[in-house]
């Protein structure tokens, strides 16, 4: 469970043009990227023990460990994330490949529809995913025995999506950020920005960032809560910590609320 604190005090010291502010009860890692990469890096995952993968100009890689998981190939990583048992999930081109736990077997699941497509989570066996496909924007899920199924389609650009339970998740359209539950789509809250990242708490607090930084809502009657300023971007909160991948300033913040531990 991560909590919202209101007064921003604690300043990260690295080479950011504006050094971004952060709520002052926050214990705070920096998680460095690679000085150079040609494509922006805009997904990573939290795996196991809190390690950090991060596809990388078609490589995945594990940032904090030195290390390279999966090298480039013809077919470049484009997205991953992994589940509470610790396998990965990720799209190499179109097709969905997994992990399993210690075994590090790579395993070829599907081919999914063309388009720019990003993995959300693994929800039991529903590999949730976000994006754009040949026809509109959708909210989707495959499985194994059902393929690809569309929970949600429209005409307006999909900017971030979070899984929110077994029944639900929330995701951003341009400002507005949605609730999918019960095959139904209710509006969560319109922000004042362009949503990037979103991330659901384990007691329901939902991160959202906008270039105007990173904010929790523990409610639908509640307004938002500044927690950051400075950085945005993808959200994960994993294991009472939240991390935000802020591709500007090429690092991913891991911030733990040290009230909580």
């Amino acid at each position: 469970m991560i909590r919202a604190i209101v007064i921003l005090a604690a300043t990260v010291q690295a080479a950011y043009a504006n050094p971004p502010q952060i709520a002052k009860r926050f214990a705070i890692t920096q998680i460095p990227l690679p000085a150079k990469h040609a494509q922006p890096t805009t997904s990573f995952a939290v795996c196991g023990g809190a390690v950090v993968m991060v596809p990388v100009d078609g490589a995945l890689i594990a940032p904090e460990l030195g290390i390279t998981l999966i090298p480039a190939r013809s077919k470049p990583v484009t997205t991953v994330s992994c589940d509470a048992a610790g396998d990965a999930y990720w799209l190499a081109g179109r097709t969905l490949l997994r992990t399993t736990g210690a075994a590090r077997k790579v395993e070829s699941l599907a081919d999914l529809p063309a388009g720019d497509l990003h993995i959300v989570d693994r929800v039991e066996q529903q590999v949730r995913l976000w994006g754009k496909t040949s026809e509109r924007w959708a909210v989707m899920s495959w499985d194994v025995a059902g393929g690809v199924t569309t929970l949600f389609s429209g005409d307006k650009p999909i900017t971030a999506a979070a899984s929110a339970g077994q029944d639900a998740l929330v995701f951003a359209t341009g400002r507005e950020v949605w609730v999918w539950r019960a095959r139904r789509a209710q509006r969560l809250v319109t922000m004042s920005h362009e949503v990037d990242g979103l991330a659901v708490g384990s007691d329901g607090s939902v991160f959202v960032s906008t270039e105007n930084g990173v904010a929790a809502l523990t409610s639908m009657r509640d307004k938002p809560v500044t927690l950051v300023t400075g950085i945005h971007g993808p959200l994960i909160a994993r294991l009472g910590a939240l991390y935000v991948l802020s591709s500007d300033n090429n690092v991913i913040l891991r911030l733990v609320d040290q009230g909580i531990q």
